[in-house]
């Protein structure tokens, strides 16, 4: 493992959660990431270390771990290709490029801050200034790309890719379900505009992350990711297709071909997640008192719940800018069922908010 721990302490608890440990100092400066790049393979040198792959899960290291698979001839996509998706106005403008060869139509940008009026909007610009702002997604930069707001449910295409033994104010989600419950000819728009994204933009060998939207005239891609999808997602995949994504990336990266289901074969008439997320800015009280971590967690054990945490205790604490705190989901054989427990459940909880966190709402998008 390679970290940059608080403080600098090669102690960190992560240490002793592998059997190598290289603690980088200064690496969260992602501007300069091919700085770091030589000390980080002059290490696995020098420890006389020969890694089968490199892979990391978090959105500012997806450059700097391309950066090392290249420079030590490892699998993974190249640093040019891992660049482009980590800037929406770099991935709009490539995919622009290609339209009509790529068939993929490119879409609005939201976030940060582009939740209200125009002046609302500039004003959120401003207030950004030229600083990073790293775990929400801008530890590469803080460039804003305003485009048109795209109505509807967005979605998530989580893509593996393996091309055999070669190697040349915010938008937060509020609610969500799973599987889809869009048609199964919308679904397949997704999946090919997502994968298709992917190789347009040069990503190869690894797993990735597509958003999109998809009103009447086919779907329009909200963002990309160099790296699985976060949150909930790899555990909800795992427990409703028996599909391990963090074990896919690994392998991906070791160049072993992972054994996955076709669409045609993935469970049919299974169970349905619906989950909530919760925002310190909403839900600071409830999770302080009604839906304390200690009463979700102890739900979870039962089986009552699904809860996922999604930051530590000590972030209970409400700041200028948010993200989601945890996720709270029921699963259930059928989907509207999934939908009403969840809301039942949130409603004893204090969690559904009228008029400023309507679940009643967020989840009649599903319906």
């Amino acid at each position: 493992m390679i970290d940059s721990p608080c403080h600098g302490d090669p102690n960190h608890f992560a240490s002793k959660m592998v059997d190598h440990f290289f603690a980088v100092p200064e690496i969260a400066d992602h501007q300069q990431d091919s700085q770091h790049c030589i000390p980080i393979c002059d290490w696995l040198t020098a420890s006389e270390l020969h890694p089968d792959g490199y892979v990391c899960f978090w959105d500012d290291c997806v450059i700097l771990t391309s950066q090392i698979c290249d420079t030590l001839r490892l699998r993974g996509p190249l640093p040019g290709a891992v660049s482009i998706t980590e800037e929406k106005s770099r991935t709009h403008l490539h995919l622009l490029s290609l339209t009509k060869a790529a068939g993929v139509l490119t879409a609005s940008v939201e976030e940060p801050g582009m939740n209200g009026s125009e002046e609302e909007t500039l004003r959120a610009l401003a207030e950004f200034g030229g600083a990073d702002h790293p775990g929400i997604g801008l530890g590469l930069g803080n460039a804003m790309t305003l485009m048109e707001y795209v109505d509807g449910t967005e979605h998530d295409v989580d893509v593996v890719i393996f091309n055999g033994p070669t190697r040349p104010p915010t938008f937060t989600e509020t609610t969500a379900q799973m599987p889809s419950g869009l048609a199964p000819d919308k679904r397949g728009q997704l999946i090919r505009a997502a994968y298709h994204a992917c190789l347009r933009c040069g990503l190869r060998d690894g797993v990735y992350n597509v958003e999109l939207k998809i009103p009447e005239l086919g779907p329009r891609l909200i963002e990309m990711n160099a790296r699985m999808g976060g949150f909930y997602l790899r555990n909800w995949i795992l427990q409703l297709y028996g599909v391990d994504l963090v074990l896919a990336a690994f392998m991906v990266a070791c160049g072993v071909r992972p054994l996955l289901p076709s669409a045609s074969d993935l469970p049919a008439g299974g169970h349905h997640f619906a989950g909530v997320m919760c925002v310190v800015s909403q839900h600071l009280q409830a999770l302080r008192t009604t839906s304390s971590l200690t009463y979700l967690r102890s739900l979870h054990q039962e089986g009552a719940n699904c809860f996922n945490e999604l930051a530590a205790a000590d972030e209970l604490i409400a700041g200028q800018f948010e993200e989601p705190f945890c996720n709270v989901a029921m699963r259930d054989t059928c989907a509207e069922r999934a939908r009403q427990h969840m809301l039942v459940l949130c409603q004893a909880m204090g969690l559904n908010r009228p008029p400023h966190y309507d679940l009643t709402f967020f989840l009649s998008e599903f319906s």
